[in-house]
């Protein structure tokens, strides 16, 4: 993803949650600089009732120590604030966070383009719907910066189960303006998003996603299996 993340994240955090009142578990703040490790543009969670606290980046590090038991670490992720553990799309990431996602890891593939995947924690009071999540986080990595003209197309979506949880995902390709890669010097010209939500229990909901550009398209056939690998912890 791209390197211009803020004023589209609050806007799609209005637009996330439409209903419920939703708090995004992060560490409380807002959008870390624009130089960041991860340059993409970001922005709020989920919409299906409620308006989203988008939680703050810290480029990375957090502020507290992490739950007993968690290993925010590729390859292998147990994101203990997300009740979540995922192995990573490549071994070779480097810990991050952003408005919608307080961990995340990423990997540079083109200028200023990173490779992402990430979790995140969502309570939700009122009437959560896995669905409903799904498509708001969708929409919310979607808004992000990939130009004026992107076009943003969903491939699929499906009621799926995660560790015999309900969960769905979302699979879109996003697909960048051709002046706005030109003005870049971009080789990227799509990336391809993956997002499931989980119910974990009573009000809570826990995401994961993954988005890896067309310049390394031979990972695409692994996210089934990376998606099948989830556990709740």
């Amino acid at each position: 993803m791209s390197g211009a993340r803020g004023a589209a994240a609050l806007v799609v955090a209005a637009l996330l949650l439409a209903g419920c009142t939703q708090t995004v578990a992060g560490r409380g703040g807002p959008p870390g600089p624009p130089g960041s490790p991860d340059p993409r543009g970001t922005s709020a969670p989920p919409s299906g009732s409620g308006t989203p606290t988008s939680p703050a980046p810290s480029s990375g590090t957090s502020s507290s120590a992490p739950p007993p038991g968690a290993h925010l670490a590729c390859p292998r992720v147990i994101d203990k604030t997300a009740h979540l553990a995922y192995d990573c799309i490549t071994h070779t990431m480097a810990k991050d966070s952003d408005t919608i996602w307080p961990l995340k890891f990423t990997k540079q593939v083109d200028l200023d383009w990173t490779m992402d995947e990430g979790s995140s924690h969502v309570d939700v009071t009122g009437n959560g719907n896995v669905t409903v999540l799904a498509n708001g986080f969708a929409s919310a990595m979607g808004a992000q910066e990939y130009g004026p003209n992107a076009g943003v197309k969903k491939v699929s979506e499906a009621d799926i189960t995660v560790a015999s949880r309900k969960a769905h995902l979302v699979e879109s390709l996003l697909t960048l303006d051709p002046d706005f890669r030109a003005q870049r010097h971009l080789k990227v010209k799509q990336e391809r998003l993956w997002v499931v939500v989980v119910h974990i229990g009573a009000d809570q909901f826990s995401a994961w996603y993954v988005s890896i550009p067309d310049v390394r398209k031979a990972l695409w056939p692994r996210v089934s299996e990376l998606i099948k690998r989830i556990k709740v912890v």
